[in-house]
């Protein structure tokens, strides 16, 4: 008996490469997605607490990982200290929630440009 499992064989391979191709294009969503999380909670930052807080805005950033699909956002360095009192608020302050509110602005189009790369390279 004998069986004829190129075809298997050439399916096995469409799907290593799809593997590849999704992973390369999830990157890039994954960064523009963080991109713009960090952009909207600078710009809320910005909006909700002014000059007083310039640093804070200019200290949020993104790390992009190396192998898995994911972006740590958040305040680095100098202004960073200042985050938690304007995020969480204080026993005096009411919390901003900058960082949530760009958070949940993004997902909706986050989650698309996902569904987009899932379409495109699965076609």
């Amino acid at each position: 008996m004998s069986v004829d499992a190129s075809q298997v064989t050439a399916l096995a391979h469409d799907f290593g490469l799809a593997t590849h191709a999704i992973h390369t294009e999830a990157r890039k969503a994954v960064f523009k997605g963080a991109m713009n999380v960090k952009r909207g909670w600078a710009r809320n930052v910005r909006s909700s607490a002014g000059r007083v807080a310039s640093r804070y805005a200019g200290s949020i950033g993104f790390t992009l990982s190396d192998g898995d699909l994911t972006a740590e956002i958040e305040a680095q360095g100098g202004g960073a200290g200042f985050g938690a009192i304007l995020e969480y608020g204080t026993a005096t302050s009411p919390p901003h929630n900058d960082a949530k509110n760009a958070l949940d602005a993004e997902a909706p189009r986050f989650e698309r440009a996902l569904e987009r790369v899932a379409t495109d390279v699965l076609k």
